[in-house]
This record gives C-alpha cells, structure tokens and sequence, in this order.
C-alpha cells in the first residue's frame, strides 16, 4: 500500500481531534517568548493575538533582527482557502492598525514599562495577506532568547478561536511545565494580567465568560488538558488553582524537519505534522498532481479518496480512478458518513469525560466536607462546650422530636459520663447552632463549591 496512506491516516487523527490543518510552511514551528511578556498585562483581541502568534512562528533561533513579516489573512481568520473571507479583511485590517496603537505592560515589583507591540501594519489591494514588523524594543522578548523563556508548537494554539483568554491562559499554564504542572494566581492578579479589572465582577460571570470558555477550547485543541478550582478565603473566592496535564487525545509533534514537498500557495491547507519517514507518496502519484489535487480538493477529501482507492484491487490505473473518482465524487457520502461518526464519537467522548469529572470532582468535594466536617466539630466542641449546653442538649434529647436515636444516650449525659458516640451527636448539635450551615450539611457544601 505504501507509505503515502501512512502520512494520511494520520490526517484521520487531526480531524477527529478538531484541528484545522496547517500550511506545510508552518511544520512544526515554534513560539518563544520571554516570561515577561507571558505574564505581561494586555487586552488584545482575539485576531490580534493571532496576528502576533504567526508573526512570531516565522522568528527563527538564529535571527538577530525583526524582520518584515507577510502573514496570509486566511490564517489569521483561521479560514481554509475554499472559505470566503466576507467581512475578514476589514477585521484585520482593524485588528492590525490597532497593534500599532496598542501597548503591552510589563511590571516588576517596583518599576512599570509600556511597550508599543508592533510599528507597522501594512496592506496592499489585491493581495491576501498583510506586512507587519515588531518594535525593535520587543527585540529582549523575542529573540535570542537563552533563559526565563516559553515556548510551544503553533499547531498547539493554531486552533483557538472562540474566547481571547484562551491564548493568554495557555500560555500562563504551560509557563513552568514540567518543573511544576500547576499554577496557582490571586483572582485580581489574574484579572490583572488578563486586562479585566472592572469585568466579571462576580464570580458566576468570571467562569462562565472567561474560565469555562477557555478551559474548553484549550482542552479540545490543544496538547494539555487543564482544570481550575476557586479557593476562597473567608467567605470570598480570593484564588484560582489551574491544574495541567498532557492531552492524551492531542496528537504530539515529531521532531523538527524539512516537509516532503511545499504546496504552491502557502494557503493550501495541508497536513501540517508528518515525519519524513510517513510523507511519501505512493508510486502511482507524484508530488506536483497531489500539489495539485490538494489546492483543488482539499487536503482532506484527497486523503480520504487515497485510502479508497488504495485498499481496491484490480484497478489498472489508480491514478486514472482517482482523478475520475475526485471529479464525480465518488465517496462524498462516504466521507460524510466518515467526518459525522467521528464527530458524534469526539462528542460522545467528550460527555463522558465531562461526567466523569463532574462525578470525581464530586467525590473529592465529599471527601473534603466530612473532614471539614470532622475538623469544625471539634474546633466547636472545644469552644462551646459547657455545662449550659449540655443540659440544654439533654432537654431537646427527652422532650423534642427528631432525636430517636440520641434517646439511648440521655442515661449516660444524666450520670455525668458521656461516650465516644454521645459526644459524636453532642458535637453536631454544637456546630448547627455555632458554625455554618455549609459546616454540617453536604448539600449546601456542594452548592457553594460548585456555584
């Protein structure tokens, strides 16, 4: 069958994963950054931070200079090239002239500086991408760098696209991985960086338009898995624990290396993580008609009708049967049926991990309440024990309802010589009248943890 139908079943893998295929211009590039800039504070939007990210895929190790970058507006947008742009052009447009205008802030514990990200945007009529160039005062937090720096693959981030904290929370997380897999920020702090002070006030907001969003798409898109937990101090949420671990659905990267053949337009959507070996075509189809082929169909349809095509038999020429099978769309419903079981299986898969969280995270919010439980009977036992409370005690024991089973210890409360159990119940009673409802009852301890 040969190892061309290696280099798309891979191609299988990515789109049951949910990333949109790159240009095989960006294989395996990586972003680096200074962890000043990581923890820096700004609001950029969505499309501007895109704009930044593939500015900075085309930084190489060795450049000691900005360059002038021409970043394709497709990309930008995240947008294959049978997609329409509609109204993206303008968008970046905006988006572009907006970075010249904009600032980053980088803080230390006793000096502040603002930087201008970027000194030029430029856009030509007719072309489909724009010219952007750093600040030469962002060179200390982009090139050359040898310490205190983040990196990561593109491919990792390529595909966010619904919520403008997912980049920033991402690139926090990973920021110390794999000295420490956890990240614990002040909730201001964190409002802070992600230039939101005065938004998502309550915290109800802050989860449901800034956490959860990007929680999900970086764990649908990316190469880790993150969760959060809000910690409170007193009776206000003060902290946000992130927790992160490797996305076993995520496809890792091989190493760096050269492409098996560059399309003609560095818009074509093609695979963008192959390695050498698994690349080749098979023998009956050269690189410049899969060029080609891939530009008009799509990279995706072509690895599809390849691997038809390479399990026939008996065809005199796949070549022939494969151009004929392309321009009549022989398999479409076979790849609809293919992309929709793959779809209804990513979203089956995903319910059952969200429940199967939701029920651990229930459990451990259970295992924490009763040794609160435990641990406030005690602080209260010792704090309000007296000879009052416990004749108060005896008097709801022998004449109120609801103390059946506690009956069986008044003799012991009477002669003075309480047991382990009787002091148990007395304990209970003890915190319902001097601690927190959320102190002895589950229900309410779920309902305040879980918002």
């Amino acid at each position: 069958m040969g190892r061309f139908v290696t280099f798309f079943s891979n191609l299988a893998d990515f789109t049951r994963i949910g990333i949109t295929m790159l240009p095989v211009k960006f294989k395996n590039y990586r972003i680096a950054k200074s962890n000043d800039v990581i923890s820096a504070q700004e609001g950029f939007s969505m499309l501007q931070q895109r704009i930044i990210t593939l500015m900075c895929a085309h930084i190489q190790p060795e450049d000691d200079e900005f360059k002038e970058y021409k970043i394709p507006i497709r990309l930008i947008l995240g947008r294959k090239k049978s997609e329409s742009l509609g109204g993206g052009y303008q968008r970046v447009r905006e988006a572009a002239e907006g970075l010249t205008k904009s600032a980053i802030n980088i803080e230390t514990d006793d000096r502040w500086v603002s930087y201008a990200f970027i000194t030029k945007a430029e856009g030509r009529k007719g072309e489909g991408f724009i010219r952007v160039r750093f600040s030469a005062e962002m060179k200390p937090f982009f090139l050359s760098l040898k310490r205190n720096y983040t990196s990561y693959f593109l491919k990792n981030v390529y595909n966010f696209r619904k919520s403008r904290f997912s980049l920033r929370i991402y690139e926090l997380c990973i920021q110390y991985v794999p000295k420490t897999w956890k990240r614990v920020f002040d909730i201001d702090k964190l409002r802070h960086i992600l230039s939101i002070d005065d938004k998502y006030q309550r915290i109800a907001d802050l989860k449901r338009f800034v956490l959860d969003p990007a929680c999900s798409e970086i764990n649908g898109h990316s190469d880790i898995s993150l969760e959060y937990e809000l910690l409170k101090e007193g009776r206000r949420f003060s902290k946000v624990v992130f927790r992160v671990s490797p996305n076993e659905h995520f496809v890792s990267p091989p190493e760096p290396g050269e492409p098996a053949f560059e399309l003609n337009d560095t818009e074509a959507q093609v695979l963008d993580e192959v390695s050498d070996e698994s690349s080749e075509l098979p023998e009956w189809l050269n690189e410049k008609k899969a060029s080609a082929m891939a530009e008009r169909y799509g990279a995706e349809r072509l690895a599809f009708y390849v691997r038809r095509i390479e399990a026939k038999e008996n065809i005199e020429s796949k070549a022939g049967y494969l151009y004929k099978a392309l321009k009549e769309g022989y398999y479409e419903q076979d790849m609809k049926d293919d992309r929709q079981a793959r779809e209804a299986k990513q979203k089956s898969d995903s319910e059952r991990k969200k429940h199967q969280d939701e029920n651990r995270r229930t459990e451990e919010l259970k295992a924490e309440f009763h040794a609160r439980y435990e641990r406030r009977k005690q602080e209260v036992l010792e704090s309000h024990d007296s000879e009052d409370n416990r004749f108060e005690y005896m008097s709801d024991i022998e004449f109120e309802s609801g103390y059946v089973y506690e009956k069986k210890f008044l003799q012991e409360w009477s002669a003075g010589t309480p047991s382990e159990d009787a002091l148990k119940f007395y304990g209970k009673w003890l915190l319902k009248r001097h601690g927190e409802q959320q102190d002895w009852d589950l229900d309410t301890f779920l309902e305040i943890h879980e918002i």
